[in-house]
């Protein structure tokens, strides 16, 4: 059967946790889904619809401010189904802290690493958007749809 077929009429929805030493970053790169970013006790919260061979996919994007409570930073994490770190430049160090956090709070969940520059142009918001999109992908793959 053809992906179309497949997925047509399927609805999910995808948590993912943004990580990254850049709290600004990561708003901008939510922002780049949806302008409305709601942020409660250092948890920032914003969505993204999307049609993805014919299935709706709406994925919700949180990251926690260095600010926020242990409390909190768990619900940042628990239930994500993938995970995408954030960094201005490449620094394997950090690079290898946050995978390991992506491990030791979620698990292994597939995870992307963008290396951004600020303020993001067209051309970052298009490596972001395309990122996202094959997370979504193989999200959707590893649920054999």
């Amino acid at each position: 059967m053809s992906p179309n077929k497949d997925r047509k009429g399927q609805r999910f929805l995808f948590k993912i946790s943004l990580m990254g030493p850049d709290e600004s970053l990561l708003e901008e790169v939510v922002r780049i889904f949806n302008k409305d970013l709601v942020s409660i006790d250092g948890i920032s919260i914003g969505s993204v619809k999307r049609e993805s061979h014919g299935a709706d996919v709406k994925a919700v994007f949180m990251f926690s401010k260095h600010s926020a409570l242990d409390i909190l930073l768990t619900l940042a994490y628990t239930g994500a189904h993938g995970a995408m770190i954030v960094l201005e430049s490449p620094n394997p160090e950090l690079e290898s802290e946050y995978r390991n956090r992506v491990r030791e709070n979620i698990g292994t969940v597939p995870c992307r690493l963008l290396v951004l520059d600020s303020p993001l142009d067209k051309e970052e918001s298009k490596r972001i958007i395309d990122a996202f999109e094959n997370l979504v992908e193989e999200l959707l793959e590893a649920r054999s749809v």
